[in-house]
């Protein structure tokens, strides 16, 4: 598998494990919202993965803006 792949997973998992164990409310937000790679022949997955990535880190900035958290 592609290293940059990997490494994305590998973000997006330490991405979602922090708002599982500090935000449980916006982790529970990310089964109303589901991000589905597209049904598509040859999917671009990489960037695929990256707009997921980018969109949890969009959703974990505006909580923490929203709620007033500064880390």
């Amino acid at each position: 598998m592609d290293k940059k792949i990997l490494e994305l997973e590998k973000k997006i998992l330490q991405l979602t494990t922090e708002m599982e164990e500090k935000y449980p409310e916006l982790y529970a937000k990310l089964d109303e919202a589901p991000y589905t790679i597209p049904n598509e022949e040859n999917p671009d997955l990489l960037k695929e993965m990256q707009d997921y990535y980018d969109y949890l880190q969009t959703e974990l900035s505006e909580y923490k803006k929203l709620h007033g958290i500064n880390e």
